[in-house]
């Protein structure tokens, strides 16, 4: 009995060592890939509204920025726990993009481990579960979620996701309401970070069939093909196993309405006559197909992918072709691979909310959308190459060669890719190279050109935005402002007006309208400006303090001190505010003493 003992002590032992090491060589791989993201700087594209631009972001944790949080559907989301995580980094390092970077991929490191030990855990197999968490880490699919300092989104969520499966694993081994309530608490904050976890319920039913062979199990710990779970799990009835998913069905279905209540009042959700339900199921279908090529070949990514509207019929053809024979070969072969079903599945299920069939935004497909779904990609991929028919003699040393090679090749892809991310000059400037008619990347990259004042690159730039799309309207307000900046103020009105005619309730385009008639003394034209700016997008600090200068010069100054107060209450440190406000209120006080003084 001692012999058997110190044996499987041994092999415990030994498992744990192999286990400790390939977390140290994930850990290592990661750094060595993305330790540079600490040199890069921020994008403005999206960065400016979710971090350095943000006021409540800038001004760290506090208890109303907190509030705030909770409650605010800015940006068409809510997403409360990714602000407070943004207000944390700026609360410890200030406007230093760097940090930011830094802890993007600290997160990403905790995620691997997380994915490497979730499967390690349920399967028992070592070398198959390092390939998956190896692809995860490595992969240039994954750049976007982890060098994008605005998407910290999908690392939070990707973190509760894995810690809602772990947690899962427990109750599974000893099934108590207090364990069962942590992976509730675990789901519902990763649906704080992001909505993208709302297939949770339909993974675990996943999980389920495999690895953790629920179904049909009886109280003598088998199921009714005689396999014993991997891990100790608490006999059930397959009715308790469907009924046990319905509190995250609720909670899924509950944050996917907040969800798109938040993005179509942001006005992001395209409606059926700028996008037929057509359109959208062929470039659902195409963009599946898009994602495995993107997978097996990562080559030409782009930090956007417009959506060409219609694709070409033999494009649509082959991907129905391809998506049909997959599924049906993880059908046929369910029984004797059933991780390729279950990878399968998990990859066309967890891509449903970003598909496209409820449009939002502008682009076809994104790298971004893959951080979770890929996994089951990956998911097939590891466990079929190390079941391979001729890796059956050697079959850990040559999975562990195959697998290593094709890490490495990976490694080298992600590098190269990762070094576009360095700025926006270079991200937005390959991106316009290796797509098609991206006015979005366009218009993007003549912003970025605005940052470091070159200002007739920014302005061509521009103009081939608008030439591929006449009514971008954010095209529009950027041109106008560099036309004003060069002198060209009537040509800039115009485009501005452009801008508002395309989309009326553009706050920023009435804002920048009011500053440009502001400065040419046209106070009332400008005063309409400001308060339709500010009836669409109340947060609006400089319209404002804009406004109550104009009230002002009206000797309108109990209203001025209202408005001023309101920008600073937005802002705290908001000088000009400040400023304004001190001068009303002596102003206010001379006009005063000029009353009572007798005539």
């Amino acid at each position: 009995m001692d012999r058997v003992s110190n044996k499987i002590q041994g092999a415990v032992f030994f498992r744990v060592r192999v286990s400790l090491w390939i977390s140290l060589i994930l850990v290592a791989a990661i750094l060595a890939l993305y330790w540079q993201t600490r040199t890069f700087s921020y994008i403005h594209y999206d960065d400016p509204e979710y971090v350095f631009e943000n006021v409540r972001v800038q001004q760290g944790l506090t208890i109303e920025n907190i509030k705030w949080a909770i409650t605010t559907t800015h940006f068409s989301n809510w997403h409360p726990l990714t602000w407070i995580s943004h207000m944390l980094d700026s609360e410890l390092y200030g406007n230093n993009p760097g940090q930011h970077h830094s802890n993007n991929v600290l997160l990403h490191i905790i995620n691997t481990l997380l994915l490497f030990n979730l499967f390690r855990k349920m399967t028992g197999d070592i070398l198959p579960s390092a390939l998956l968490a190896g692809l995860f880490a490595v992969h240039p699919l994954h750049i976007q979620s982890i060098a994008w300092i605005s998407e910290r989104k999908d690392l939070l969520c990707a973190q509760f996701f894995f810690l809602s499966i772990l947690s899962y694993l427990k109750y599974l081994e000893k099934s108590t309401w207090s364990r069962y309530l942590l992976v509730l608490i675990f789901f519902s904050l990763g649906l704080m970070a992001k909505p993208m976890i709302i297939t949770l319920p339909f993974v675990l039913l996943l999980l389920d069939h495999w690895p953790l062979q629920r179904f049909g199990f009886g109280f003598n710990g088998t199921n009714q093909v005689g396999l014993p779970p991997v891990i100790p799990i608490f006999p059930c009835s397959n009715t308790s196993i469907f009924l046990e998913k319905i509190p995250f069905l609720v909670l899924s279905i509950l944050s996917a309405a907040i969800t798109f209540h938040a993005q179509e009042a942001g006005g992001s959700v395209a409606t059926i006559s700028q996008l037929s339900l057509l359109a959208r199921a062929e470039n659902a279908i195409v963009s599946y197909v898009l994602y495995i090529q993107k997978m097996l070949w990562p080559q030409q990514l782009s930090v956007i992918y417009p959506h060409p509207g219609t694709h070409p019929y033999w494009l649509i053809i082959i991907s129905a072709l391809i998506f049909s024979v997959l599924t049906l070969l993880a059908l046929f072969y369910a029984k004797k691979t059933p991780f390729f079903l279950v990878g399968w599945l998990w990859f066309v299920g967890m891509l449903i909310p970003v598909i496209g069939i409820v449009q939002v935004g502008i682009q076809a497909m994104a790298d971004r959308y893959t951080y979770l779904p890929m996994i089951g990609l990956f998911l097939a991929f590891s466990w079929g190459l190390y079941h391979f028919p001729p890796f059956k003699n050697k079959r850990s040393l040559y999975f562990s060669i195959t697998g290593s090679c094709i890490l490495l090749l990976l490694s080298v892809t992600t590098w190269r890719e990762l070094q576009y991310w360095e700025n926006g000059v270079s991200l937005f400037t390959r991106a316009v190279t290796i797509t098609k008619n991206n006015y979005v990347a366009h218009n993007n990259l003549g912003y970025e050109f605005v940052q470091i004042f070159e200002f007739d690159k920014a302005k061509k730039e521009f103009e081939l935005a608008l030439q591929i799309n006449p009514n971008f309207e954010i095209a529009h307000l950027n041109l106008g402002r560099s036309l004003i900046e060069e002198g060209n103020i009537a040509e800039g009105i115009e485009h501005y007006r452009s801008a508002i005619k395309i989309k009326p309730d553009y706050a920023d385009a009435h804002n920048n309208l009011g500053n440009t008639l502001f400065r040419l003394g046209k106070n009332h034209e400008a005063a309409a400006n400001y308060i339709q700016a500010l009836r669409i997008n109340p947060s609006l600090t400089e319209t404002y303090n804009n406004l109550g200068a104009i009230l002002v010069s009206d000797d309108k100054f109990d209203q001025a001190i209202i408005l001023f107060q309101k920008a600073i209450s937005l802002n705290p440190n908001y000088l000009d505010a400040k400023t304004n406000l001190e001068e009303v209120i002596k102003a206010k006080k001379i006009k005063s003493q000029e009353l009572e003084r007798p005539h």
